[in-house]
């Protein structure tokens, strides 16, 4: 493009141009000159529209959005005086969470610091978005419920969409937000092998019932299979880490008890 406007220039700067020669490049010159800003204003405007539907699935934005989408089409770019504080349309914005995050950042894996996985978790109770209900409650003075989980966002397209194994949106083509995914917890799990026990209600690290674990109806926890004759203390998981101070029953670390009930 810039050497046919060098060429232009060249002819139209030529003394030997005949007049009716020089009109037609003057005219040609200026409509590829009009052309060329026209191009660059619909890219503008392409990417304008396009940035606007991604971020317009984030909770909240779409009533901030729409009048500033209808001034960019109109045309229209003279300031907004507005009384509002707007805090919902910056693209940087990391307060709902949509945004991806990492187990390993360097290599680009999805996940946090506590699960790999691709998606992130809406929560029912503030609407944010969180890797794990450790990421939320970390932050959060509440705690998440994340069985009352609905929604989460895929990682990759950043789609907010009814909590599942895969995403659903057409570009990701069935993207597995995990390899292991229990739809009564909505957990996920891409690293580790965990079998739901019934019996917890809760998910747990391991190969399952009567494989390696089995559950303990009086001490009302799973123990690893070898402890089949072991001392039952009732209700022993129910109870926080003397050294960690995590609850021991619904802990993500693997909970390893003794034949003598401790």
């Amino acid at each position: 493009m810039a050497v046919y406007f060098g060429m232009l220039d060249a002819l139209l700067a030529s003394e030997e141009l005949p007049e009716e020669y020089r009109d037609r490049c003057q005219v040609a010159d200026r409509l590829s000159k009009e052309k060329a800003i026209l191009d660059v204003y619909s890219y503008d405007l392409k990417r304008a529209f396009e940035t606007a539907s991604i971020i317009a699935n984030r909770p909240g934005v779409v009533e901030d959005l729409e009048p500033y989408i209808q001034r960019i089409a109109d045309g229209d770019t003279s300031p907004i005086l507005t009384g509002k504080t707007i805090t919902t349309i910056s693209l940087s914005e990391d307060l709902l969470g949509c945004s991806p995050s990492f187990r390993d950042h360097k290599k680009q894996v999805f996940g946090c610091e506590h699960y790999k996985r691709n998606c992130k978790l809406r929560a029912v109770c503030c609407g944010k978005l969180f890797a794990c209900r450790f990421c939320h409650d970390k932050v959060s003075d509440h705690s998440m419920d994340r069985k009352a989980t609905t929604e989460m966002m895929c990682m990759r397209c950043l789609k907010i969409q009814p909590v599942g194994p895969v995403c659903t949106t057409p570009s990701c083509g069935g993207f597995s937000m995990a390899k292991y995914y229990c739809s009564i917890c909505k957990f996920f799990d891409d690293e580790r092998v965990v079998y739901h026990c019934p019996f917890c209600n809760l998910c747990r690290v391991g190969n399952g019932l009567g494989v390696d674990f089995f559950h303990c109806m009086k001490c009302n926890c799973c123990l690893s299979i070898k402890l089949v004759d072991h001392k039952c203390r009732e209700k022993g998981l129910e109870t926080n880490c003397p050294i960690c101070c995590d609850f021991l029953f619904t802990s993500s670390a693997i909970v390893r008890a003794l034949p003598c009930g401790h």
